[in-house]
């Protein structure tokens, strides 16, 4: 079988409406989250990257350290992750 390389993931920007926060989240969940071979601070830097508007103000708050993507995660979690 012939091999070819898939085009590299474009993740979506997030800003701030809650409707969207699914899509996005899943795609995030898929591409980052759940990538073992990365750091947690590499997962929040791209979080960080990917966020806009007043998502990106609710989480400027803490460094970038390991510690603070799980607070980030759960900070924009709590937000608009709102499922019935």
């Amino acid at each position: 079988p012939a091999s070819f390389r898939l085009p590299k993931l474009q993740l979506p920007l997030f800003h701030v409406k809650p409707e969207e926060f699914p899509h996005f989240w899943a795609l995030f969940e898929v591409a980052v989250d759940g990538n073992q071979q990365l750091s947690d601070v590499e997962k929040l830097v791209h979080l960080m990257g990917l966020l806009k508007d007043s998502a990106l103000r609710l989480v400027q708050g803490g460094g970038v350290s390991a510690l603070s993507y799980a607070e980030v995660k759960e900070a924009l979690l709590a937000r608009y992750d709102r499922k019935p």
